[in-house]
């Protein structure tokens, strides 16, 4: 069967032309193409651009980086040259307030032992208590004039308290007690005339020469 290629009407197998339109028959053994089949032909697919090649990225990233890193170096040293020359122009200021004062030791001069006694020892007091009896000899001294401190087994459990400094004797009674850090402390009901002492602002070190006085009985 045969179908003339220009108005597509069919033909008889001896035809060479079409009677309709006058164009040349052509057979089944050739292909037929239709105004549509050709219309209907996909495009061409569109190739994408051709890719430029690694080796000018490589080129051109280092390239980058070095000009990166000229204008960083560049801009600091911008602002070191400008940093020193606005300190150039500050007068050197001399440091204010005194100088840091030298300590200088101190030493008091030497006393003996009896210089010592003959001072101080009008503070020492002694202690007479008695309880149930029984009566315990101890030592205290003078924070105040009426103000007598010992250790505090010398007065525990007492009944009565005497006190003798200087020559004079006079009755106490116990202000307050510790056991646990063996203190006490005895209110005098006169006041002593005799050397009032103060506590050390350090202890002693080793190699200190150190005296006791007091009523060891």
């Amino acid at each position: 069967m045969a179908f003339c290629s220009s108005c597509g009407h069919p033909v008889e197998s001896e035809w060479r032309f079409c009677q309709f339109c006058g164009r040349p028959v052509l057979r089944q053994a050739d292909p037929v193409t239709s105004p549509l089949d050709s219309d209907s032909s996909p495009p061409p697919s569109a190739q994408p651009p051709d890719k430029p090649p690694r080796s000018s990225w490589r080129v051109v990233l280092p390239l980058v980086s070095c000009v990166v890193v000229l204008s960083l170096v560049v801009a600091a040293l911008a602002l070191l040259r400008r940093d020193h020359s606005g300190r150039q122009g500050e007068p050197l200021s001399a440091p204010t307030g005194a100088p840091p004062s030298t300590p200088t030791a101190t030493t008091s001069p030497s006393r003996t032992f009896a210089e010592l006694f003959s001072e101080e020892g009008s503070g020492v007091v002694r202690i007479a208590a008695t309880a149930c009896g029984a009566e315990d000899i101890g030592t205290g001294f003078l924070l105040a004039p009426d103000t007598v401190a010992t250790v505090a087994h010398v007065v525990q459990d007492s009944v009565t308290i005497a006190l003798t400094a200087g020559g004079q004797t006079t009755t106490g009674r116990v202000l307050g007690i510790d056991p646990s850090r063996e203190l006490a402390l005895i209110r005098a009901d006169r006041r002593f005339p005799g050397h009032v002492f103060s506590f050390a602002s350090q202890p002693p070190e080793v190699g200190d020469p150190v005296a006791a006085m007091g009523y060891p009985e």
